[in-house]
């Protein structure tokens, strides 16, 4: 037995010394292992953060792009709609002043039921700033003919001076060749209103033949009188745009501002007499 024990003794001693000889090995290429695995990432880790950076960057950039394109078709859009309300609105406005032109004009032909009315539109104007003469659509086949009267909503424009078949030359009180007998609406006192040289590249009307007695202020209303056998009387001209009062009625004038804007006629209306009416009848 003993020398059995003594066989197995040395061989079991060198097994023993190999098995902890490969543990401590493989220990410590386990730990070197570790080890550099550490060093590599403690190396690699900075190059890591700098590229996650980079692609996180340009993902950013990728997104802002995205978001502003978003954020411009979003401003296209309102702007098109804008446009669209804009539009609307424009026509809406142009609606309102035409149905209160109409209503006024309506108001006038039930003020001067006693005369014929014949409604046109304007389709060329005069060259300049203020139009002092301009074409109508409607002529002598509708019934109109030379110094009619024409009005709008607002008051007196003028009166035919020209007339073809089918359209009409109208001359406004801005023109030199026109003078209408008027009236101060406050004081009834008589006056002369008239297209002036001087003054109706300004837009303005010359007064004169104030009585001395007047008392003119700015802003006073001057109307047709009804008096010379043209325009028919209470037609509103304009309001009193300054005044030099001096001396004899002769030596004093006004400034007459139209109540018509001559520059924005579209439509207007020729007030015909039953005696011109009766006239036109008999001369056909």
């Amino acid at each position: 037995m003993r020398q059995y024990v003594r066989k197995i003794l040395p061989v079991f001693s060198i097994t023993m010394f190999v098995c902890a000889a490969l543990f401590f090995i493989f220990y410590i290429a386990d730990g070197a292992r570790l080890a550099s695995r550490n060093v590599v990432q403690t190396i690699v880790s900075p190059g890591q953060s700098v590229v996650a950076n980079a692609f996180e960057n340009v993902s950013d950039f990728f997104e802002n792009i995205r978001d502003n394109q978003a954020l411009r078709e979003e401003l296209e859009a309102t702007k098109q709609q804008l446009a669209e309300c804009q539009d609307t609105l424009r026509e809406y406005q142009h609606y309102a002043d035409r149905n209160e032109e109409l209503s006024k004009l309506l108001n006038i032909t039930e003020e001067y039921s006693d005369y014929e009315y014949v409604h046109a539109t304007v389709i060329a104007k005069s060259s300049g700033v203020f139009f002092y003469q301009f074409t109508i659509n409607k002529g002598s086949m509708d019934g109109i003919a030379v110094n009619d009267t024409v009005i709008n909503g607002d008051g007196l424009i003028g009166r035919i001076s020209e007339v073809s078949l089918n359209s009409a030359t109208v001359t406004t009180l801005l023109d030199e060749d026109t003078f209408v007998s008027s009236v101060m609406t406050a004081s009834r006192d008589m006056v002369m209103v008239y297209g002036n040289y001087q003054v109706k590249t300004e837009g303005k009307l010359m007064m004169e033949y104030i009585p001395s007695s007047t008392d003119i202020k700015v802003g006073d209303v001057v109307e047709t009188s009804g008096i010379g056998g043209i325009y028919p009387g209470g037609l509103i001209i304009g309001t009193i745009h300054a005044f030099a009062q001096e001396g004899s009625s002769i030596e004093q004038y006004a400034l007459v501002k139209p109540v018509v804007d001559f520059s924005k006629l579209e439509t207007v209306m020729i007030l015909k007499t039953a005696e011109r009416e009766a006239e036109r009848e008999a001369e056909q």
